[in-house]
């Protein structure tokens, strides 16, 4: 595996990480799921899909 992808796939699961960390944290402050969807999607625009994203909070409850 090339040094590239290897680092392309690292940073993608960081920031797969970071995003569920904060769908728990705004889920603790009372965020609904319409407006922790929406401002993840803004956070995360151009890494995920909006498919990735219900997964991920899905994953997260």
């Amino acid at each position: 595996m090339k040094l590239q992808t290897m680092l392309r796939d690292t940073e993608r699961e960081r920031a797969i990480e970071d995003f569920k960390k904060s769908a728990n944290r705004m889920r603790q402050l009372g965020a609904n799921e319409a407006n922790i969807f929406k401002m993840l999607k803004e956070d995360y625009h151009g890494q995920l899909s909006d498919e990735e994203i219900r997964k991920y909070m899905n994953e997260t409850k």
